[in-house]
């Protein structure tokens, strides 16, 4: 990765990266991480410390509805259309429109949108299962 490399050559006081790793049960996770080259005498990187913070939470939400995002969604879709190819079996997307929101957004204020989103998230989360 090139912020560690130019960290090893002294470009950068440290490093921080954020990045998606696939785990074992075929979802994704976003980690986020942070460190320091810890030199010998002469200078030169002889190992990294630092740490790795498991961010999932908020990369994947939206901070106002809780509900997935489009990251998440995307993540999601890639793993079912793999899955779906792998076993010979079909899936379906569902796409949902909020007529009009924007006329909402313009003539109440963004806070009356903000309320409507937020009583629709919940409605959503009532009607479907979990997973």
């Amino acid at each position: 990765m090139a912020e560690i490399a130019a960290h090893r050559e002294e470009k950068t006081w440290e490093f921080t990266i954020e990045y998606r790793m696939h785990h074992k049960n075929g979802a994704y996770i976003w980690v986020l991480s942070r460190g320091i080259a810890v030199r010998n005498d002469d200078g030169i990187a002889i190992r990294i410390a630092g740490s790795q913070t498991d961010i999932t939470e908020g990369k994947v939400a939206d901070t106002l509805t809780a509900l997935p995002n489009r990251l998440y969604f995307l993540d999601k879709l890639e793993c079912s259309f793999d899955a779906a190819c792998q076993s010979g079996r079909r899936f379906a997307v569902l796409f949902l429109d909020l007529d009009r929101f924007k006329l909402i957004n313009d003539s109440l204020g963004h806070a009356a949108g903000d309320e409507l989103l937020i009583e629709v998230a919940g409605r959503l989360r009532s009607s479907v299962r979990a997973g």
